[in-house]
């Protein structure tokens, strides 16, 4: 965006310290590894354990694990939310990012009620949404 001159500075809009870059933004920034860290502290209070790194959190994780499906939802949630906090030049936090994902559940399970798929829904988000209750 600096070398078209949509934006004056190439600084990351989040943190201000650092060239912007995609790998950054979603990994090298200071706001970024606190949301994951935070995250990280509410999923050990469940006993999940996730070590993310760098290939995970550009590319998703492809491991084997029954936690496998909602850790690359919770990765694809965050990237969007910091994309998104970026673009309205909000500072976010993981209170909002807690807010943002528990919005986005309502929709998912609305849209699963509409289609009758409420019990498949249940299943595959039920851990995650004990986990969004407790983060409160």
């Amino acid at each position: 965006m600096y070398k078209y001159k949509y934006v004056s500075s190439n600084l990351c809009e989040l943190c201000n310290c650092f060239e912007e870059t995609i790998e950054h933004l979603f990994w090298e920034c200071q706001i970024t590894q606190i949301l994951l860290s935070n995250l990280n502290m509410i999923l050990a209070n469940k006993n999940i354990n996730m070590v993310y790194n760098k290939k995970d959190i550009l590319f998703g994780t492809s491991s084997n694990s029954p936690y496998s499906c909602m850790n690359n939802y919770l990765i694809i949630m965050m990237k969007y939310f910091l994309f998104t906090m970026k673009l309205r030049q909000i500072p976010p936090n993981f209170q909002l990012y807690l807010r943002y994902l528990k919005h986005r559940m309502q929709i998912e399970k609305l849209i699963a009620l509409n289609n009758d798929k409420a019990e498949t829904h249940n299943k595959k988000y039920e851990i995650l949404e004990n986990i969004l209750k407790e983060g409160q």
